[in-house]
């Protein structure tokens, strides 16, 4: 839908029931969100987003972010979900940026030895430094991860992840309800 987060982070997707008893993600706080094609509001110097789930781009200047940068932050919520830590920690908020930027994180098999080497190359490709180098879309990234679901959860995902599937976007209105949401074509 061209809006980028920057936000990514375990406190900013809840688990939510459908109707149906599935649990459904929700992602929340969309405050320092922009929409991909503007130029933003970020100010010079400043920085936005939580560190620890920060993309290499966003950590060096927060202006020149995209929807890849979401992506990363999906990657390592994804990594710390599977191996129990975050890839990247630092005594500091210049050590942990530095290690973010330039410092290989651990392999997901090292720590995780009976992670399925697939999944590892998807999380991987989702969190690669370059953003050029990462799944070419969210959906993408969803298409990928479909293989390591339950079969029930990849029969309920497979048509949100399709090419042309819609985008659903829960307003961020005071005045709206919670079920309020907006379908892009």
């Amino acid at each position: 839908a061209g809006i980028v987060h920057r936000d990514l982070k375990p406190d900013n997707v809840f688990l939510v029931r459908t109707p149906h008893g599935a649990p459904h993600p929700k992602v929340l706080d969309f405050g320092i969100s922009k929409v991909d094609a503007e130029d933003g509001v970020t100010a010079t110097g400043v920085m936005l987003g939580t560190p620890k789930y920060m993309s290499p781009e966003q950590a060096l200047n927060s202006k020149q972010v995209g929807a890849a940068t979401d992506q990363w932050s999906l990657g390592v919520m994804i990594y710390e979900c599977i191996t129990g830590r975050r890839p990247f920690e630092g005594e500091s908020l210049f050590e942990l940026l530095q290690r973010i930027t330039d410092v290989d994180r651990p392999p997901m098999r090292e720590l995780v030895p009976d992670v399925p080497e697939e999944l590892e190359r998807v999380v991987d490709r989702a969190m690669a430094r370059e953003p050029a180098e990462r799944f070419p879309s969210i959906a993408s990234l969803g298409r990928a991860l479909l293989p390591f679901a339950s079969p029930e959860t990849a029969a309920t995902w497979s048509a949100a992840f399709e090419e042309r599937a819609p985008v659903v976007i829960t307003t961020a209105s005071p005045k709206a309800k919670p079920d309020d949401a907006f379908v892009s074509p």
